[in-house]
């Protein structure tokens, strides 16, 4: 037996959160500080007998080198490639989470087998994603996605975990294993998606394409940052005519295929109402129709830059602060395609904003009344933090932008409740007839005695 002719040649990594149901108490499940590691090996004997020998899985905290948890499984491996299951539980575990609702906390996964080694970090966590509510969860709590499409490599998550973005939507054409590895460290969550056009739904290509779909989903699932697997179709997929329902046939089969690699990661795919919502809830259509009317199903939300709107990044930017305010009604998660508008604070973890009606059209985020008439104006408190964040300043004021003339303004304190939007304040403008066609700035700042959370202003025109 020779065992330097043994190969570690795959690795399957899932991990769950294991829970304990108090039956002679409340009767609801409560975690248990503990772990589940599943892996899925596949080795192989390169050599022409069996080798005996343990199967060791050596789980190590990046944090603290003396945690550490061994599993072991004794294998006779045959001439061949074979494929064998390991599962060993954490305990004292440090979850991973993104940098916004928890700690990116990471382990060295290190597996042995006679002479043979593999080893990467990664990390313990929980997603999920309800059809029904929109929602999605990490470790078993609800949380905001506010993300960027990659569309290009060379993607900088450092760079934008300090802008704010939390999350990041990745093409299978643009994904490797260097940007996952960095959204690790990063606490970046990754959905991981594939696209489809119209043009791969045929017998001739639809094989190939699960194929390299499934790849793709076997190489990203030992990343703890991946936490979704999406199948982008093209809108022309639900669009035009399909008696025989083909379409969606070859989409399943790509679904599944995707949802095959690990049982506990969500694999989305939206249905026609779903991907109808995604077309309204952004680009052109959403200067031409009222979003406030519209009934219809959460989805994962692309926000970018219509041809249309005047003020272009701008656009996209107010277009990001209004579907944060409809944090979970009905938005759960906000992916700009470029990260440009994401500089100017639009994915600040606490945002100011303000009253959803206000809604940029063509001409900017201004509100237009008349002469001798009152404006009420909602400001909004977002808070996508899991903490609640005490003491924290809120001021506002109405200004002639013309003259510099304050019309009117307060200031107090409030607490910012954990994953909350909320509506603390409500300024009112008072107008003149002889204030037609002056121009009003109302400014609002969120602050602690350490720093500023978030600011922002809107116009208003008197006509």
């Amino acid at each position: 037996m020779f065992a330097s002719d043994c190969l570690i040649k795959e690795v399957k990594v899932s991990t769950r959160m294991i829970y304990k149901k108090d039956w002679c108490g409340d009767q609801l499940d409560h975690y248990t500080d503990a772990a589940l590691v599943s892996l899925d090996v596949l080795l192989v004997n390169r050599g022409k007998v069996p080798v005996k020998s343990d199967l060791r899985a050596v789980i190590t905290s990046c944090d603290d080198p003396q945690e550490k948890t061994v599993g072991t499984r004794e294998i006779i491996l045959s001439p061949g490639e074979h494929r064998y299951k390991l599962a060993v539980t954490v305990k004292n575990v440090r979850l991973w989470g993104t940098w916004d609702a928890g700690v990116p906390a990471l382990y060295c996964l290190k597996l042995e087998y006679a002479d043979a080694v593999w080893q990467r970090r990664t990390g313990m966590k929980e997603t999920a994603y309800d059809s029904k509510t929109g929602v999605f969860t990490l470790n078993r709590e609800r949380i905001f996605l506010r993300g960027v499409e990659a569309q290009k490599q060379g993607t900088d998550p450092a760079a934008l975990k300090a802008l704010g973005v939390n999350a990041l939507y990745v093409s299978k054409d643009v994904c490797s294993e260097e940007l996952l590895a960095q959204c690790d460290e990063q606490g970046l969550l990754v959905i991981g998606a594939c696209p489809v056009t119209e043009a791969d739904l045929t017998p001739e290509k639809i094989n190939e394409l699960a194929q390299e779909a499934g790849a793709f989903a076997a190489a990203a699932a030992g990343h703890v940052s991946l936490g979704a697997l999406a199948l982008d179709a093209d809108l022309s997929v639900y669009q035009k005519a399909d008696p025989e329902n083909a379409r969606m046939a070859y989409c399943n089969v790509l679904f599944e295929t995707l949802a095959g690699t690990d049982p506990a990661r969500p694999v989305l795919f939206p249905g026609r109402g779903e991907r109808r919502a995604a077309a309204v809830f952004s680009g052109e259509e959403l200067i031409r129709l009222d979003p406030r009317s519209l009934k219809l199903p959460p989805v994962v939300t692309h926000i970018g830059l219509p041809e249309t709107a005047a003020e272009g990044s701008d656009f996209a930017g107010w277009e990001a602060e209004y579907l944060r305010i409809r944090k979970y009604d009905p938005v759960s998660a906000v992916f700009l395609r470029e990260e440009g508008p994401a500089r100017d604070g639009v994915f600040s973890p606490v945002l100011a904003a303000f009253e959803p009606g206000y809604f940029p059209g063509e001409n900017g985020r201004t509100v237009s009344i008349e002469a001798g008439k009152s404006f009420t104006a909602r400001i909004w408190a977002v808070n996508d933090l899991h903490e609640r964040i005490p003491d924290v300043k809120l001021s506002w004021r109405i200004t002639d932008t013309e003259t510099g003339q304050v019309r009117a303004g307060n200031s107090f304190r409030l607490n910012l409740n954990p994953d909350s939007a909320e509506i603390p304040d409500q300024p009112i403008l008072v107008t003149q007839k002889e204030d037609s066609g002056r121009k009003f700035c109302l400014s609002v700042c969120f602050e602690t005695d350490e720093e500023v959370l978030s600011k922002n202003d809107l116009i208003v025109s008197v006509l």
